[in-house]
């Protein structure tokens, strides 16, 4: 007995549905739709030539036609061979990046057969991802444009720094393809130590490319506790265009951190006051010294030096290995007095660290600037200026340096101090030296008061001088 073989309307890929790519770098000008280049469909039976009909339909916002005359439904012959059918699709312009599911529908109908194809859109990123460029203190160390990319040899304390390259794909003629996005990084790991979670925003004019040093730039430091092993960092860059479309783009950069075995370092050195001049000349150096190597160091020696300041000082003492929370750092402070002889200039004061008491580890510089004590309180002196008082003279006559004007108005005053000056009085004249006074007032609050107990005193030996006069009588 022959198989039973049923009917059947298929593409001739075999595929149950169709997605057509969105692509908005054609937009121009205002337009708030696009035409997607048309498909060529095929579709064939699996049995003898049948009459088909082909009907789309379209969710809002969208518009489906098929064929060159653009029908919404029509009927042809379809057979084994195949029959071409062409889809157009116009679509909205504020669509998400991304794969939109069931944005029209294709019903394919004939005697025997009833089926549909779910006609599908994917919208691409108008923002282009071109790479990120990884500096590791200052220097370029990589650039990643894929997915899972690592970053080696990193070690704790070392200051990360990614630069965005992004490309804005509409036409510089589209009213509404300038971008804002956000580039933001994150990694949460517990060996790792600290989290970093960092973004920055950005702007880009359609056509534009950004690779900018100061946009688009996120910086972060490896934690001094991080542990030795890879970590990964999560990135991600979102933009939006002004239809309000919005686009993503995400990867892992993997980082690896390797601590070396032993690593002393001079964290920090500073002198305070970073300059002195006057006697006493007193400074402070305070060095900070951190295990940032695997090993634990039982013999660690800090060496802090000046041959032109006399100082020569070391100290001894034991770390816990980098990755330890607490005990793998240490402070010193050193107080000193600077010799009043020293000459004018600029000194320098080296840190510097060793491991096992004499293999160097590493150093760093402060400076101190000794300057002239005459120097100093000549900056420290401010130019005064005479206040001058100007008093109104009821004759204008001119008067010589030193003398008060006569005929000006007088009040009972004191004299603070004379000006040499020109000043113009109320009638426009010129007035020669005026001598600035104050005027005193004529009585105080502690007049006032003295007088008020007087009176009561007064007061209170006239009653007593009353009541005896008549007590005698």
């Amino acid at each position: 007995m022959l198989p039973v073989v049923y009917a059947d309307i298929t593409l001739s890929d075999g595929s149950t549905s169709v997605t057509l790519d969105v692509n908005y770098d054609k937009l121009r000008d205002g337009a708030k739709s696009l035409d997607v280049d048309a498909k060529t469909l095929t579709f064939k039976t699996n049995t003898v030539d049948e009459n088909v009909t082909f009907e789309i339909t379209a969710n809002s916002g969208y518009t489906a036609t098929l064929n060159s005359d653009k029908v919404n439904t029509f009927t042809t012959l379809v057979g084994a061979a195949g029959k071409d059918v062409i889809l157009n699709l116009k679509v909205p312009t504020n669509i998400d990046e991304g794969v939109i599911s069931s944005v029209a529908k294709l019903r394919v109908k004939s005697a025997t057969v009833d089926k549909t194809f779910d006609i599908n859109t994917k919208v691409l990123s108008m923002l282009e991802f071109k790479e990120v460029v990884v500096f590791v203190n200052g220097n370029e160390e990589k650039t990643i444009d894929s997915d899972g990319e690592s970053v080696k040899k990193l070690k704790p304390g070392d200051k990360i720094k990614l630069q965005l390259v992004a490309e804005n794909q509409f036409d510089t003629d589209y009213d509404y393809g300038d971008m804002e996005g956000t580039f933001s990084v994150s990694l949460d790991d517990s060996d790792f130590g600290e989290d970093v979670d960092e973004e920055t925003d950005f702007s880009i004019d359609a056509g534009d490319k950004m690779d900018s040093s100061t946009e688009g730039v996120v910086e972060f430091t490896i934690p001094t506790e991080a542990e030795d092993g890879e970590y990964t960092l999560d990135v991600k860059v979102e933009s939006e265009d002004e239809n309000k479309a919005q686009y993503e783009t995400k990867l892992k950069i993997e980082l690896k951190v390797e601590r070396t075995k032993d690593d002393i370092r001079v964290e920090s050195v500073t002198v305070t006051p970073i300059e002195v001049s006057c006697a006493p000349r007193n400074i402070q150096i305070v060095t900070k010294v951190t295990n940032e190597g695997s090993n634990s160091q039982k013999h660690v020696v800090l060496q802090v030096e000046s041959v032109s300041l006399g100082l020569k000082k070391k100290e001894d003492f034991a770390l816990e290995r980098g990755s330890s929370t607490n005990g793998n750092s240490y402070t010193s402070q050193i107080v000193m007095e600077v010799s009043p002889d020293l000459k004018v200039g600029t000194y320098k004061i080296d840190a510097s660290t060793f491991f096992d008491y004499t293999v160097p580890a590493d150093k760093k510089t402060a400076t101190l600037v000794v300057k002239s004590c005459a120097a100093m309180k000549k900056e420290d002196v401010k130019e005064t200026t005479p206040v001058v008082k100007e008093t109104t003279n009821t004759t204008p006559v001119q008067q010589s340096e030193g003398k008060v004007a006569v005929g000006a108005e007088k009040k009972d005053s004191a004299l603070v101090g004379t000006v040499s000056t020109a000043t113009e009085n109320t009638n426009g004249l010129k007035a020669g030296t005026i001598v600035e006074t104050r005027e005193r007032e004529p009585y105080t609050a502690e007049d006032y008061l003295m007088g008020i107990i007087i009176v009561v005193v007064v007061f209170v030996i006239s009653l007593i001088i009353l009541c005896l006069v008549l007590l005698f009588r």
